[in-house]
């Protein structure tokens, strides 16, 4: 268990090393995309779970990978210009999409 921790230290850190190369990346960007991310993943299952009696698993990870992969792609839509903040988009496809997978 040790041996995975150290390797684990060394590939985050090698990761963090090739990032900090690129002259074109700040560490805001990364910041900012990290709590999008991370807002979008996890914010609405919270909010669902709590106020929603019907709320289950296969709802939460479904709408948790909804929520992440809107934040992946958001990057990629030509129109994200206008909109720089990740969170807002990548909660859209969360609420109409989780009632029709929590029964």
């Amino acid at each position: 268990m040790l041996l995975i921790s150290r390797i684990t230290v060394l590939v985050v850190s090698a990761v963090a090393f090739m990032i900090a190369l690129d002259p074109n990346s700040s560490v805001m960007g990364l910041v900012s995309n990290a709590w999008a991310g991370f807002g979008a993943t996890f914010g609405p299952v919270v909010l669902m779970s709590l106020f929603w009696k019907r709320s289950n698993v296969t709802g939460a990870a479904f709408g948790m990978i909804a929520g992440g992969l809107t934040v992946i792609l958001w990057d990629y839509i030509p129109c994200s210009e206008a909109l720089p903040w990740l969170l807002r988009p990548a909660c859209i496809p969360w609420f109409p999409a989780l009632p029709s997978i929590w029964c």
